[in-house]
């Protein structure tokens, strides 16, 4: 984002716990961020606060120039491990879900002011194995409502691990963001996808599908768009935007 196309997106969603906010992202910005670009999977973290209704707050945007990112992923659980051993992994948040992804295609990318950013998702709970991103987009309409919201850049990516078919697109944009809502107003429903169960980087394994007649929150949907602002960029070597 920001102009760059990483090869690969490690999408994080979010909550502080209640009341926990300030420690939230400090630590997120003073503590978490550094360490985990000091493992050397990432080279930089973009963060962002959910603008409007809805349970989910917080969205970091990780991006990486490995390929094989779901292999470095195992390769920093030691790693994770050695920092939640020496505290500095505060109980102050709770991860509701996160995706590794990689780029559709080639986008067009614009480094220019980002003030607001949208994210458009497929239903994660239910992947779309075997559909191709852009016959997701176009069905639902969207490329209609990115074109009315006069986004300058938009990122389109799809999970490559585990169940394929998860969607996400990141437009980006130098407007405020509550002009945004109103382009996606009858074709996505507002907010982030409702999400399955999940498991972090210190359990074993691949994040637990529902259990057949097991329920998850929300309603079926074609697609999701959420709003948000910008919070921090950071990287190291001089190669964050």
């Amino acid at each position: 984002m920001y102009g760059r196309d990483p090869k690969t997106l490690f999408a994080v969603f979010a909550n502080a716990l209640p009341g926990k906010d300030d420690e939230y992202n400090h630590w997120c910005d003073q503590i978490h961020i550094p360490d985990a670009i000091q493992g050397g999977l990432f080279y930089t973290c973009h963060r962002y606060r959910a603008v409007g209704a809805g349970g989910l707050r917080y969205m970091n945007l990780w991006e990486s120039d490995r390929t094989d990112l779901r292999a470095g992923m195992e390769q920093m659980r030691p790693h994770a491990e050695a920092l939640k051993a020496q505290g500095r992994i505060w109980p102050v948040f709770e991860v509701v879900w996160s995706q590794v992804l990689t780029p559709v295609a080639a986008g067009e990318p614009n480094p220019g002011t980002v003030k607001a950013v949208t994210t458009v998702q497929n239903d994660w709970r239910e992947p779309l194995d075997g559909e191709r991103f852009e016959a997701w987009y176009g069905t639902a309409g969207l490329d209609v409502a990115a074109v009315a919201a006069r986004y300058h850049s938009t990122y389109r990516y799809e999970s490559y691990d585990g169940s394929r078919g998860r969607f996400l697109s990141v437009c980006e944009s130098e407007g405020p963001v509550e002009a945004l809502a109103g382009a996606w107003a009858g074709v996505a429903e507002a907010g982030t996808s409702p999400f399955a169960r999940y498991a972090t980087i210190f359990e074993q394994g691949h994040p637990p599908e529902p259990e057949e007649g097991d329920p998850l929150p929300g309603r079926p949907g074609a697609a999701w768009a959420a709003h948000w602002e910008p919070l921090l960029q950071r990287g190291t070597s001089g190669r964050s935007p």
